[in-house]
């Protein structure tokens, strides 16, 4: 069983995480990590996933880039693709938060000698569901072809459809 936390006004079940990245850079990490966990059921409909989670590499353009992205795939066969951009959802654990203005921090916590900076953070990565009448099977979570692709993903929760719509947490953009 995991452990029930609340972030940005978010209930969460953490249990763990799931460390992707691109398939040559897991090759090169020992071989260690995949690219993608396929498959993960749902079986219901949704207005959105709110997902706790964050980057284990840095965009090497410092630009926006897609460096992850959530499959969902409907009862009915049908696909959509939501992508997750280093920048605009998340960036690196070990980044300093402060100098991005757009991911919204759910947790950080600074470290004295933590690898890379002094700080390790989790972001709060709020994805639209464009089909919120369809029921979603199954999701998959995915790592870019994008060298760097490196998403982790600690907690995924649905956002009911009869929920009232995705928005900004009090004191967030």
């Amino acid at each position: 069983h995991g452990a029930h936390r609340r972030f940005l006004e978010t209930d969460y079940e953490v249990r763990g995480f799931i460390y992707l990245t691109m398939k040559e850079l897991g090759t090169s990490w020992s071989g260690s990590f995949v690219d993608a966990v396929k498959g993960i059921p749902v079986g219901r409909k949704a207005r959105g996933l709110v997902i706790l989670g964050s980057s284990g590499t840095l965009a090497q353009s410092r630009q926006p880039t897609e460096l992850g992205r959530v499959v969902l795939h409907y009862r009915d066969g049908a696909t959509a693709r939501l992508p997750l951009i280093w920048g605009r959802d998340f960036v690196a654990f070990w980044e300093d938060p402060r100098q991005f203005q757009q991911p919204r921090l759910a947790w950080y916590m600074p470290m004295e000698n933590g690898w890379g900076s002094d700080s390790t953070s989790l972001f709060e990565m709020r994805l639209v569901n464009p089909h919120p009448e369809r029921v979603i099977e199954s999701i998959d979570l995915e790592a870019t072809e994008q060298y760097w692709s490196a998403p982790i993903f600690v907690a995924i929760t649905l956002q009911e459809v009869a929920a009232a719509p995705l928005r900004d947490p009090p004191g967030q953009p």
